[in-house]
């Protein structure tokens, strides 16, 4: 009886260094998105239970795309926010780049990979997109280089968002402290 091949031996059956080395990198970008997120994720909560953002949207947003909508509507019309405004849209077009550069990398098949012991400067995948109602294949080349300086793009972004964190930080404690000084609280 001839055995069938199993996707275990796929991923583990003669792995190379350059394997690894690259799914190390991608689960490097990750690791660290999921810092940023995490972070941008705190701004977005304050935004929404203290600061005034559940006045512009019916529920917390969830997807990161609607993540990005809401920051821009908080930044755009809670006036305590009026003075970063520029700063907080331009880090939501950062961000959102990011992101779809994150999610292609990250939803890409990266089947190449297994098919020689070629250089990590030539991997190539492929993902299934939707278009007008049928799929269509797409294919992706990236660098193991280009990996590790998205890496580095993201935690830069990610330095970019800690400054919001701490303004937002600061009004969500500003507005806790005058609400409880109010006379009934």
């Amino acid at each position: 009886m001839k055995r069938e091949p199993s996707y275990r031996a796929f991923l583990y059956e003669d792995e190379t260094d350059v394997h690894l080395a690259f799914y190390s990198a991608i689960g490097r970008v990750c690791v660290v998105w999921a810092n940023l997120e995490f972070q941008f994720d705190i701004c977005c909560n304050s935004l929404y239970e203290v600061l005034g953002g559940d006045q512009l949207v019916k529920g917390p947003p969830h997807a990161f795309e609607k993540k990005l909508d809401f920051w821009k509507l908080c930044f755009k019309h809670l006036p305590a926010l009026d003075a970063h405004q520029k700063q907080a849209l331009l880090l939501a077009t950062e961000l959102g780049v990011a992101s779809r550069d994150r999610n292609r990398l990250v939803h890409t098949h990266w089947g190449s990979l297994k098919s020689a012991d070629r250089p990590p400067e030539d991997m190539s995948g492929h993902t299934l997109r939707p278009k007008r109602g049928v799929y269509f294949m797409r294919n992706t080349k990236i660098s193991y280089h280009r990996i590790l300086a998205f890496t580095e793009h993201i935690a830069n972004l990610n330095t970019a968002v800690l400054p919001f964190v701490i303004l937002i930080s600061q009004e969500r404690n500003r507005s806790v402290s005058e609400k409880s000084q109010r006379p009934g609280a």
